[in-house]
Protein backbone atom coordinates (compact mmCIF):
# COMPACT_ATOMS: atom_id res chain seq x y z
CA UNK A 1 0.00 0.00 0.00
CA UNK A 2 2.67 2.13 1.18
CA UNK A 3 4.93 1.46 -2.06
CA UNK A 4 1.69 2.12 -4.36
CA UNK A 5 1.47 5.78 -2.93
CA UNK A 6 4.79 6.36 -3.43
CA UNK A 7 4.56 4.99 -7.05
CA UNK A 8 1.87 7.05 -7.60
CA UNK A 9 3.12 10.82 -6.16
CA UNK A 10 6.69 9.89 -7.86
CA UNK A 11 4.61 9.68 -11.59
CA UNK A 12 2.56 12.68 -10.68
CA UNK A 13 5.97 14.68 -10.04
CA UNK A 14 8.38 13.00 -12.60
CA UNK A 15 6.20 10.99 -14.82
CA UNK A 16 9.40 10.83 -17.73
CA UNK A 17 11.49 8.54 -14.47
CA UNK A 18 8.54 6.36 -14.09
CA UNK A 19 8.31 5.53 -17.29
CA UNK A 20 12.07 4.83 -17.35
CA UNK A 21 11.89 2.52 -14.58
CA UNK A 22 9.18 0.87 -15.63
CA UNK A 23 10.84 0.12 -19.38
CA UNK A 24 14.03 -1.29 -17.33
CA UNK A 25 16.17 1.95 -18.02
CA UNK A 26 18.65 2.67 -15.80
CA UNK A 27 18.86 6.02 -14.20
CA UNK A 28 22.59 7.37 -14.15
CA UNK A 29 24.01 10.60 -12.37
CA UNK A 30 25.33 13.14 -14.90
CA UNK A 31 28.15 14.03 -11.54
CA UNK A 32 29.28 10.06 -11.07
CA UNK A 33 28.38 8.65 -14.70
CA UNK A 34 30.55 5.38 -13.52
CA UNK A 35 27.59 4.51 -10.61
CA UNK A 36 25.71 1.98 -12.81
CA UNK A 37 28.97 -0.20 -13.66
CA UNK A 38 29.05 -3.26 -11.17
CA UNK A 39 31.75 -3.09 -8.09
CA UNK A 40 31.67 0.83 -8.11
CA UNK A 41 32.48 2.93 -5.52
CA UNK A 42 33.77 6.09 -5.70
CA UNK A 43 34.99 8.52 -8.61
CA UNK A 44 37.02 11.68 -9.30
CA UNK A 45 38.10 13.52 -11.87
CA UNK A 46 41.99 13.72 -12.97
CA UNK A 47 42.88 17.03 -12.64
CA UNK A 48 45.63 16.04 -15.50
CA UNK A 49 43.44 14.27 -18.24
CA UNK A 50 39.74 16.33 -17.05
CA UNK A 51 38.60 12.26 -17.19
CA UNK A 52 37.79 10.29 -14.15
CA UNK A 53 39.69 7.80 -11.60
CA UNK A 54 37.51 5.15 -10.21
CA UNK A 55 37.28 2.81 -7.30
CA UNK A 56 35.82 -0.63 -8.05
CA UNK A 57 35.23 -3.67 -5.31
CA UNK A 58 37.59 -6.21 -8.10
CA UNK A 59 35.52 -9.31 -7.79
CA UNK A 60 32.33 -7.63 -8.30
CA UNK A 61 33.50 -5.85 -11.38
CA UNK A 62 34.97 -9.09 -12.89
CA UNK A 63 38.90 -7.47 -12.65
CA UNK A 64 41.46 -10.29 -11.16
CA UNK A 65 43.65 -8.28 -8.97
CA UNK A 66 45.59 -9.41 -5.95
CA UNK A 67 44.00 -7.24 -3.46
CA UNK A 68 39.90 -6.23 -2.78
CA UNK A 69 39.61 -2.67 -4.39
CA UNK A 70 41.18 -1.29 -8.03
CA UNK A 71 41.68 2.26 -8.73
CA UNK A 72 41.22 2.60 -12.49
CA UNK A 73 42.73 5.61 -14.18
CA UNK A 74 39.85 5.67 -17.08
CA UNK A 75 41.82 8.20 -19.17
CA UNK A 76 44.52 5.40 -19.63
CA UNK A 77 42.73 2.18 -18.57
CA UNK A 78 45.49 1.77 -16.44
CA UNK A 79 45.31 0.45 -12.69
CA UNK A 80 46.32 -0.10 -9.44
CA UNK A 81 45.32 -2.58 -6.69
CA UNK A 82 44.54 -1.26 -2.90
CA UNK A 83 43.92 -3.67 0.30
CA UNK A 84 41.48 -0.98 1.73
CA UNK A 85 38.84 2.28 0.51
CA UNK A 86 41.32 4.82 2.36
CA UNK A 87 43.86 3.55 0.41
CA UNK A 88 42.55 3.17 -2.94
CA UNK A 89 40.84 6.93 -2.25
CA UNK A 90 44.62 7.80 -2.00
CA UNK A 91 45.54 6.16 -5.06
CA UNK A 92 42.20 8.06 -6.76
CA UNK A 93 43.17 11.70 -5.98
CA UNK A 94 46.59 11.26 -7.57
CA UNK A 95 47.08 8.87 -10.51
CA UNK A 96 50.10 10.55 -11.46
CA UNK A 97 51.53 8.69 -8.19
CA UNK A 98 51.21 5.23 -10.46
CA UNK A 99 49.86 5.85 -13.61
CA UNK A 100 52.89 6.13 -16.17
CA UNK A 101 51.13 7.93 -18.44
CA UNK A 102 49.33 10.79 -16.03
CA UNK A 103 53.32 10.59 -14.78
CA UNK A 104 54.62 12.02 -18.35
CA UNK A 105 51.77 14.34 -18.86
CA UNK A 106 52.63 15.82 -15.17
CA UNK A 107 56.22 15.81 -15.66
CA UNK A 108 55.58 17.59 -18.96
CA UNK A 109 53.07 20.15 -17.56
CA UNK A 110 56.00 20.96 -14.95
CA UNK A 111 58.43 21.17 -17.37
CA UNK A 112 56.30 23.93 -19.63
CA UNK A 113 56.09 25.50 -16.43
CA UNK A 114 59.26 25.65 -15.47
CA UNK A 115 60.78 26.64 -18.99
CA UNK A 116 58.05 29.87 -19.06
CA UNK A 117 59.31 30.73 -15.51
CA UNK A 118 62.60 31.09 -16.47
CA UNK A 119 61.81 32.76 -19.98
CA UNK A 120 60.49 35.95 -17.83
CA UNK A 121 63.72 36.04 -15.60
Amino acid sequence: MERDLFREELDLLFPHIVEDLENGEFIVSNRKPFNDRAGYVASKINQLTGIANVIYVASEAGIDASSRYVTVCEAHHLMIASTSIPNARIDMKDASQWCAECQKIRHDAEYLKEVATRRWQ
